[in-house]
């Protein structure tokens, strides 16, 4: 619906400038911001759309391309613009990406970085005093970057360092920024990579180098482009096309070497490790998760700069383990294919039966009842899943034997629910996972309809003002109107918060009959959620009043069938009903 009525807009805004063609939307790329080209007078145009409300800093993009258009820089011009509503009627400088090139013919690099460099030191020759357009890149900015590899890679990680450790990062931050702020600074770009650099074959000189994406432009150290340029951890730019370009640039600064080359390194390795940070953001918070290839060229990048800054070598070799790095253990939030499935508990109202045989294992109509949960989720895209035991662990774990998509961990120790989950995250290894109690029988409406829960709750999180990563704990559980639900006690377990569309808070006695739902024991959840739990044994309970606390737990009620199977009494009557159903349960 938000969707439909943003293009609406942007048909009207388009219609405004007399431009009547179909937006042919692009592929999208690491920000919020989407770009598509229309046709206008056989003329081919770019619309940005930037979303108000969403960090896309539609007016900085507004007045840098002003300032840059003035000091001789190819930026696309800015044809017609409603800032205030994040629109934009853009130039269009062609499809020549230098990354798109350089991937056909790596022999053109030569000619491309020299070009991208060229630009690089007009703009810092032309622009020699701050201007008013943009923002101080500073040592304070420079600082908070570096919040993003501490509050979301190294939590997404699952690296939990000391204050010591903290405490000598920052000190070492400190120390070389120092140094950094004692340098030439320029009008920077910031985002200076092969992607956001244009090809004009049609043009001369350095009308050849169109500018993209300068939106996060600012004053800051004149050396930040050119390292940005030459150390892209995407890219492998030739060795001797770096150490040339490095030695032209000191030169032209008038900087000796060896103050030039060790503050260079130290700006490589902290856009490195900001843009740790960053690709881990986009998969955790964006659900982008094709950034996570790069992690790896991250790493490979930091040992090299260590190489070279005998500090820094110190302190990861004295705070951060080396099989902690490379983040192969991090994988794409989307698509949502492992569940956790919980089978560890005592099943006491079960009598003789749960004693006997742990009560997920038990039959309706000739199937157990976690493997009725498996053929739903199977049929929703699952493909993993991560099954808990401790009460007749030898049966859990003869049950799934065959099956190679199933992992058992077994607990020596009762865990409880959550103590559970936390203790198998490793072996779930997914941002955003399934869980489903042991005792849940149900059946969707179709095989889309988990999927569509799935969709609802990537939206939710998007929503979401996470500026970490544990501020993106949440989770969305699903819910069930009581009249729908064989073997419930006839209490309410959640009710939707009015002000909070999705929220959910605990149902009371004061809850209208008509408002209370039940927990279907399904639910989504965000690792972050349970990540940072300290405690080995405790219940989920506490992690939906955490989550409630901060208006965090999500619902979505669902019209479906769900059958409680806690006594043998329910066993029965579920039983018969899968029975006279041919092994499925009616739809309510």
């Amino acid at each position: 619906m938000i969707e439909s009525v943003r293009d609406t807009y942007i048909a009207e805004f388009l219609h405004r400038q007399g431009v009547t063609s179909a937006v042919d939307w692009l592929a999208a790329d690491a920000s919020f911001r989407r770009y598509g080209r229309v046709r206008h007078q056989e003329e081919s145009l770019i619309v940005m759309d930037a979303p108000p409300g969403m960090p896309t800093r539609t007016k900085e993009f507004f007045d840098i391309a002003q300032l840059l258009h003035g000091h001789g820089i190819a930026v696309p011009r800015v044809l017609s613009a409603e800032l205030e509503h994040g629109v934009l009627l853009l130039q269009d400088f062609g499809v020549e990406l230098f990354s798109a090139i350089l991937e056909q013919d790596s022999s053109q690099a030569e000619v491309l970085y020299d070009l991208a460099y060229e630009c690089i030191a007009a703009l810092q020759t032309r622009i020699v005093e701050r201007p008013h357009a943009g923002h101080d890149f500073d040592c304070h900015v420079m600082r908070q970057e570096l919040r993003l590899f501490r509050d979301w890679y190294c939590p997404a990680a699952g690296i939990v360092l000391s204050d010591q450790a903290w405490a000598a990062f920052d000190d070492l931050v400190h120390h070389h920024q120092d140094i950094i702020a004692g340098l030439p600074h320029r009008f920077v770009l910031r985002d200076c990579h092969v992607d956001n650099f244009l090809y004009r074959r049609a043009k001369d000189g350095l009308a050849r180098c169109g500018v993209l994406d300068f939106q996060d432009g600012g004053w800051g150290s004149a050396l930040y482009d050119v390292t940005s340029l030459l150390f892209d951890v995407r890219y492998d730019v030739p060795l001797q096309i770096q150490q040339r370009l490095l030695r032209q640039h000191a030169d032209f600064l008038n900087l000796a070497w060896d103050v030039y080359r060790p503050a260079a390194v130290y700006l490589v390795l902290q856009r490195t490790l900001k843009v740790l940070g960053i690709f881990v953001r986009l998969n955790v918070r964006d659900g982008k998760g094709q950034y996570l290839q790069h992690l790896a060229r991250c790493w490979d990048q930091v040992s090299d700069i260590c190489a070279e800054l005998p500090d820094w070598w110190h302190w990861f070799q004295d705070y951060f383990p080396a099989d902690q790095r490379g983040g192969s253990n991090m994988h794409p939030v989307y698509p949502v294919d492992t569940a956790m499935l919980l089978a560890a508990g005592q099943g006491c109202r079960m009598g003789a039966l749960g004693k006997a045989t742990p009560k997920p294992l038990l039959n309706v109509a000739g199937t157990s009842i976690i493997t009725r949960g498996q053929q739903q989720f199977r049929k929703a895209g699952v493909k993993r899943f991560v099954i808990n035991a401790h009460h007749r662990a030898d049966q859990v774990v003869a049950h799934f034997a065959t099956l190679p998509d199933s992992q058992v961990i077994a607990e020596t120790e009762r865990l409880e629910t959550g103590g559970g989950i936390r203790h198998a995250l490793s072996a779930i290894g997914r941002e955003l996972f399934w869980i489903m109690n042991g005792d849940s029988l149900w059946n969707a409406v179709d095989p889309q309809s988990l999927g569509q829960l799935i969709f609802i709750f990537h939206k939710t999180i998007q929503n979401i003002d996470c500026k970490s990563y544990h501020a993106c704990a949440s989770a969305m559980l699903l819910l069930i109107p009581l009249h729908n639900w064989q073997g419930k006690d006839g209490r309410a377990d959640f009710c939707f918060v009015d002000v909070s569309p999705g929220v959910i808070c605990r149902a009371t006695p004061e809850t209208p009959s008509g408002d209370g739902l039940g927990y279907a024991g399904v639910m989504l959840m965000h690792r972050a959620a349970i990540a940072a739990e300290r405690v080995e044994c405790f219940s989920l309970n506490r992690i939906f009043d955490q989550l409630i606390a901060g208006k965090r737990l999500y619902g979505v009620a669902v019209d479906w069938q769900f059958y409680h199977v806690g006594t043998p009494e329910a066993l029965e009557q579920a039983d018969g009903v899968f029975l006279r159903n041919n092994g499925q349960a009616d739809h309510g």
